[in-house]
């Protein structure tokens, strides 16, 4: 199974992360398979003007599709390899988004998909391209903890290796840091 969320954008599309295989092994819709090691149907998506399609990928790792803010495009990761904003009218118009993305977050309000690597936080917009990339943000471990506002607020290890113990707010409309310092929780032990 293929976990899918909409992270709260709307969608002009659904998305079956469970397809049912048919008994005669004919889908009776395009299989769009994203890269040639694509083992089979993992998702069938069903655009509102455009005809249905299944998706076809393996994941060398864990696996999930995303909304992104634009109604028509899903972003396919796979956790420590790659994301893909693919448009679901036409899923040959492809954008490669990150390298080792490990966690997805959004940004609503500023129409903005957020992928954190390791360290570091990129901003995409509606069209899948890059709006921006912060600097490294901790040592390891990021953790985006919430969007609020024009603020997004991440966790991440400090240089010692302890996870969660630095905290850093970056301004979501350019990805700069605004504060960066040990988590309050983490002070107090």
């Amino acid at each position: 199974m293929v976990y899918w969320d909409n992270l709260g954008f709307e969608t002009a599309y659904t998305v079956d992360p469970e397809p049912e295989y048919p008994g005669d092994g004919d889908w009776r819709t395009p299989i769009v398979a994203l890269f040639d090691q694509a083992s089979g149907p993992i998702a069938l998506i069903s655009p509102v003007t455009a005809e249905s399609w299944l998706l076809s990928v393996s994941f060398a790792d864990n696996g999930a599709i995303y909304g992104t803010p634009d109604p028509n495009r899903i972003c396919v990761l796979d956790r420590y390899g790659y994301a893909i904003s693919i448009d679901v009218r036409s899923p040959d118009d492809r954008v490669q988004m990150d390298n080792h993305p490990v966690r997805v977050g959004a940004s609503v309000k500023h129409r903005l998909l957020l992928i954190a690597g390791w360290a570091d936080l990129a901003a995409f917009g509606p069209d899948g391209s890059l709006v921006w990339r912060s600097e490294q943000l901790v040592p390891d471990d990021l953790k985006l903890r919430r969007t609020n506002g024009d603020v997004i607020v991440c966790r991440g290890a400090d240089s010692s290796g302890t996870p969660g113990a630095v905290e850093v707010t970056v301004d979501t409309l350019t990805g700069r840091v605004i504060h960066s310092g040990p988590h309050r929780d983490m002070q107090l032990g």
